[in-house]
């Protein structure tokens, strides 16, 4: 009988491991994707407020803690009333969690350019750490907070006087900091 429940006991241990163990929900090597929402404040060009929107990415596992690809979004500027366009290439490093099997912490980074639907176009740069929850071998949540820089530059021009030739001046830095909540696919 004692062998019995020892058996037993660790049976339901071993299928406990199995679904608590984030290892094995880590996306295997391959195709993985991003799409999420994001919140910017101080905004992402203006004196103040907050930007929000909506960025994805797409690449790949090239080990199953490493993610590498590029990707893209739209933010809304509601300070200075424009949208920017971030473009990027993006990348992650997971960690192991032996004792908090449920969150698996990373720290990413990405790296861009910006254009203004005002006109104009800029840098991008944000680091990030965060931590995800799996819900499946395939769909997890990922929450990322993190600082961010984003330069400016536009053509000073008069309205009459448009030139291809007129050149780009800086508008400006911006230190800000965001939080972001994907779905990873």
């Amino acid at each position: 009988m004692t062998v019995a429940i020892a058996a037993a006991l660790c049976s339901q241990a071993a299928e406990l491991k199995r679904y608590t163990n984030l290892y094995d929900k880590i996306p295997a090597e391959g195709y993985v994707g991003f799409g999420g929402v994001e919140i910017v404040a101080p905004g992402f060009f203006g004196d103040g407020g907050y930007s929000v929107g909506v960025t994805t990415s797409h690449g790949w596992m090239v080990r199953p803690t490493i993610f590498l690809g590029l990707g893209a979004g739209y933010i809304q500027d509601f300070d200075d009333d424009q949208g920017v366009v971030p473009i990027f290439a993006e990348g992650r490093i997971y960690f192991a969690s032996e004792y908090m099997r449920r969150i698996y912490p990373h720290i990413g980074a990405r790296i861009g350019g910006v254009v203004a639907t005002e006109g104009g176009g800029g840098t991008y740069i944000q680091l990030a750490g965060g931590f995800r929850v799996p819900f499946s071998n395939k769909v997890a949540l990922n929450v990322e907070v993190g600082p961010q820089y984003a330069t400016k530059f536009e053509r000073q021009h008069d309205l009459n006087q448009i030139g291809v030739n007129t050149p780009f001046k800086s508008k400006g830095m911006r230190f800000s900091f965001f939080g972001r909540i994907n779905i990873e696919f």
